[in-house]
């Protein structure tokens, strides 16, 4: 691949703050001609670093708890393991499935309404595969502080220095929607960069509607941003999901506080469960660049941290922005 250079960084970066903003736009922003944009952009998707447009909607908002399972598995054979990812994927209630490496195998996220349903497909799941998990790791994901890739401007970079430039999501009042707003949803969650004319003819209503629904959903809060998945192995970096549990739990402010300095972060979840007391997704060099964070986070608090665990997603199996049943 050929190596990216700065107008590169900048154009990802800018699509990452709003991946649905025009490449004239872009362009203005970053110095070049809108066709310039497009031909980079073009490039990036052909070369793999771009895997997709997407648009971040609140589930809470519609209604939803998102709900997540580790596992780690035993005694299980590739043969089983592949029938455990395939029932996962075609479940229903799942969004993401994905293969990891680490101190988990797999991870899995479901988007449910009705709880009691979900348990009934769960206990069919369980009956088949529970002696191949040595362990799950069962939480409710609440909420998430979503930062902007800003590491791609300054890879030397010490400290996070646009931390207004944060999406937070979950949480709230449950937002009352229709069956058009759903609708322009489901074309709008896989693909952020459909134009409000393919929305419209797709869904047979003017353009002025698909704009004032779209702009109210926003003012609402169920679609929180428009966003870009950029494949970092691409970029010869690693992405690490960090779980850090505390000996002392009164330092917890002033640890995240510390962690998302780091500009390397790219959002801080916070869950109920068995997850962990604190968790973020970072990209980095290689998991010594991990530990040393940690090392020196234990050093700047001292008897807080009790232990960490990560892991790092190797394939994705299933890659949905909605759950099936909406």
């Amino acid at each position: 691949m050929e190596k990216l250079d700065l107008k590169d960084k900048k154009i990802l970066y800018e699509l990452d703050i709003n991946s649905r903003q025009s490449f004239r736009s872009i362009g203005r922003k970053v110095g070049l001609s809108k066709d310039v944009v497009a031909s980079r952009v073009k490039r990036l998707i052909e070369e793999g670093v771009i895997f997709n447009f997407f648009t971040y909607i609140d589930l809470s908002k519609l209604g939803y708890i998102t709900i997540r399972y580790y596992f780690v598995l035993q005694y299980a054979t590739p043969e089983i393991k592949n029938k455990i990812i395939e029932e996962l994927v075609k479940n229903k209630y799942s969004m993401f499935v994905n293969t990891s490496e680490g101190q988990i195998d797999l991870s899995a996220y479901f988007g449910v309404k009705n709880i009691y349903e979900f348990q009934k497909e769960w206990e069919k799941f369980y009956r088949k595969y529970r002696d191949y998990f040595a362990k799950t790791v069962f939480s409710i994901w609440c909420y998430e502080n979503y930062f902007t890739y800003f590491n791609l401007l300054d890879e030397n970079a010490s400290k996070r220095t646009d931390k207004d430039k944060i999406m937070k999501y979950g949480g709230g009042p449950k937002i009352q929607v229709d069956g058009l707003d759903i609708k322009i949803l489901k074309l709008l969650a896989p693909n952020s960069r459909i134009s409000t004319i393919e929305i419209a003819q797709e869904l047979g209503v003017t353009t002025a509607t698909i704009k004032a629904r779209i702009k109210n959903l926003e003012k609402k809060g169920v679609i929180k941003g428009y966003k870009i998945d950029i494949v970092f192995t691409k970029l010869n970096l690693k992405f690490y999901k960090v779980d850090i549990d505390l000996k002392d739990y009164s330092y917890i402010n002033k640890i995240n506080d510390y962690i998302i300095d780091n500009p390397n972060v790219k959002s801080h979840y916070v869950s109920l469960g068995d997850a962990a007391d604190l968790e973020y997704e970072i990209n980095l060099k290689d998991i010594d660049q991990l530990h040393q964070i940690m090392s020196d986070l234990s050093t700047r608090f001292p008897e807080s941290i009790k232990n960490y665990r990560y892991h790092s997603s190797v394939l994705r199996h299933k890659h949905s922005y909605l759950p099936g049943d909406l």
